[in-house]
């Protein structure tokens, strides 16, 4: 009986997290693909180059709060409207200490800042707490299973940016600043739709902000911290070292290949949000359960890569334009090291669920180091080829770590946890008919 619902309900959770993703990497692709077009590489790189600095700032500064608030509530250690306020006021406290920390460093004569306008960075400060409270409510109503929320919540900010970003760029040509204020417009509807979702489900009159609830998620996001920190930068570590080497058309060139091949990971993303709050109200972490999904995240982003690098040339050229062609040696590059991670970030919510963050923190920081080591080595020799092996093998080692860790951890071994089985087609067969039950019923 449970392994019958536990197909019925994952497959219904994970179902609306992939096409949520889905759906979103489809209006994505248009944004990106409309960049590209109206900003050019120099323009692209500019851009990413801001995105990326609200980015660090957010994560550095909040301490994880929004991955130990989603735990928190998925686990039931707090009340729903308690965590919620709790993990909230946390993490917009950390995001705007972010932004004095990012204003006072704009002011430097850094290499870093000659890559956009003090203007779009300065603008690009204003996207941190947008960034952090977005995406904290995002997985919030995750922990909490509210998966139909949260897809609204995350569908509702990536169209708001589509729609804002050809208005702005293209209606208005307002460049990369305009192409952040969109990504700003975004996030802050998307604020406002997933407060309103809360305050409908839950009832906040009784609720005050609890110190103690801080307390015990700073604590747990802490050790996550690491890790957290870690999965935003290793994917971009390169963008980051090259913004002191290379043009901002490098940059974007190699933003461009690193990002197409990332929508693959929305595979693992929409499996990893449906596993969290099962794995964290079990006191084993249902490891047979993780084994079996992560085998199966490799199957699905195996072959989706295999199509993404066999048709990357035109796919590059239709979505990015000709200027973008440099960037198709790249793809193939990272395409071994994306489906490395594909199978590996799924093992990520059984170390989550079971209390021990730890675990992704020095698997997810080893890589990083590993990465940057060998950037700055293959770059002076290879260029941004060097950067795409650096990112695979830092995967490479991420994916070993965490292998070696679950398998001490679960007692499970390296044939039982990774060779396929003939159950894994049945049920993954049992998992699509059942998404697609749910998604006519709905």
């Amino acid at each position: 009986m449970r392994a019958s619902a536990d197909i019925s309900s994952g497959a219904r959770d994970t179902a609306i997290t992939f096409f949520t993703r889905l759906s979103v990497m489809a209006a994505s692709l248009g944004i990106q693909s409309a960049l590209a077009w109206l900003l050019g590489p120099a323009g692209r790189g500019s851009y990413a180059v801001c995105i990326l600095f609200a980015m660090i700032l957010g994560v550095v500064f909040t301490l994880s709060v929004d991955r130990a608030g989603q735990y928190f509530v998925a686990s039931g250690r707090t009340p729903v409207a308690d965590g919620v306020v709790a993990a909230l006021f946390t993490a917009l406290v950390g995001s705007l200490v972010g932004v004095a920390v990012g204003y006072a460093l704009i002011g430097t004569a850094a290499e870093f800042f000659a890559k956009a306008s003090t203007t779009s960075f300065r603008l690009s400060l204003i996207l941190v707490p947008l960034n952090v409270l977005s995406d904290s409510l995002v997985l919030l109503l995750m922990g909490i299973k509210r998966f139909g929320w949260m897809s609204r919540v995350v569908i509702t900010r990536v169209l708001v940016h589509l729609g804002a970003t050809l208005v702005l760029v293209w209606g208005f040509g307002l460049g990369v600043p305009g192409a952040l204020a969109a990504l700003m417009l975004g996030n802050f509807v998307a604020i406002l739709v997933g407060v309103s979702f809360l305050r409908r489900g839950f009832d906040f009159s009784e609720s005050r902000l609890n110190l103690r609830y801080c307390s015990a998620m700073l604590s747990y996001g802490v050790r996550y911290w690491v890790a957290n920190l870690s999965n935003h930068v290793h994917f971009r570590i390169g963008t980051i070292v090259l913004a002191w080497f290379v043009s901002s058309a490098e940059i974007g060139l190699f933003a461009a290949a690193s990002g197409l091949v990332a929508r693959v990971l929305m595979v693992p993303d929409a499996i990893e949000g449906a596993l969290l709050p099962r794995v964290a109200t079990d006191p084993q972490g249902r490891p047979e359960l993780v084994a079996r999904v992560a085998r199966l995240s490799f199957l699905v982003c195996g072959l989706l890569l295999v199509a993404v690098v066999i048709v990357s040339r035109p796919l590059v050229v239709a979505l990015f334009s000709r200027s973008f062609l440099p960037a198709v040696p790249l793809i193939g590059i990272i395409a071994l090291g994306v489906f490395l991670r594909s199978g590996s970030k799924v093992l990520m919510p059984y170390f989550m669920g079971v209390d021990r963050p730890a675990v992704c923190s020095w698997a997810v920081g080893l890589a990083t180091v590993v990465n940057l080591g060998v950037l700055l080595l293959l770059l002076p020799v290879m260029g941004l080829p060097g950067a795409a092996w650096a990112m695979t093998t830092g995967y490479v080692v991420s994916t070993l770590v965490l292998a070696v860790a679950f398998r001490r951890a679960s007692g499970m071994g390296f044939t039982e946890t990774w060779l396929p089985r003939r159950g894994d087609a049945s049920f993954l067969l049992d998992l699509v008919r059942s998404s697609m039950r749910r998604s006519r019923a709905a």
